[in-house]
């Protein structure tokens, strides 16, 4: 019974701290782009950018990502250490920035994820760097082995976003397998396939 009190106590203290760092990203994140700052760039999909930014040191608020078909919204901060997942998502330091025409990684602790079991192929991803508005449509699903980094190794056409967290949602920290979303950039509004 008292280690079932611990590891709920242990969750909650996890879940308490994620949400006041997310409530503390968030508040720097509108204070630093104030509503209406950030416009959408569109970009078709397997379009080939080449300019790249500086990337931010570890721990550095990134991005806000949205997921409005399941209600998820958080900040994004640079980095995937287990320490920078606790706050929220982080992305994969060896990887590119929306816009930049590569491989986009963004990981997250299953525990704050719960809602991306949800996420199916045609839903929108929002990502908001501070230099534009990114939408992008999920067209894959897959469960890989936790081990497997072939997605970091694939050729991409252009950008191409990652979404990714332990699997099965449920088993927390003892999940061996991850849940892996790939995205392309969205069509823009009113253009013709």
């Amino acid at each position: 019974m008292s280690v079932a009190v611990v590891l709920v106590g242990y969750v909650g203290l996890l879940i308490a701290y994620e949400g006041y760092q997310q409530h503390r990203l968030s508040s720097d994140w509108d204070r630093a782009h104030p509503a209406g700052s950030i416009v959408d760039r569109t970009q078709a999909p397997g379009a080939d950018l080449t300019s790249q930014r500086p990337h931010l040191a570890d721990g550095q608020p990134l991005a806000r990502l949205r997921l409005s078909s399941v209600g998820f919204d958080a900040i994004v901060t640079e980095g995937s250490e287990s320490g920078i997942l606790s706050s929220g998502p982080g992305h994969e330091d060896h990887t590119a920035y929306p816009g930049e025409g590569g491989l986009v990684l963004f990981s997250n602790h299953n525990g704050f994820s719960l809602s991306w079991g949800d996420l199916r192929v045609g839903d929108a991803v929002v990502v908001e760097m501070s230099y534009g508005r990114y939408r992008y449509t999920i067209t894959d699903r897959s469960i890989v082995s936790g081990g497997d980094s072939s997605i970091l190794h694939r050729s991409h056409n252009g950008d191409v976003l990652y979404l990714s967290t332990c699997w099965p949602l449920w088993q927390g920290a003892l999940a061996r397998d991850r849940l892996v979303f790939q995205a392309v950039p969205a069509a823009a509004p009113g253009a013709k396939a």
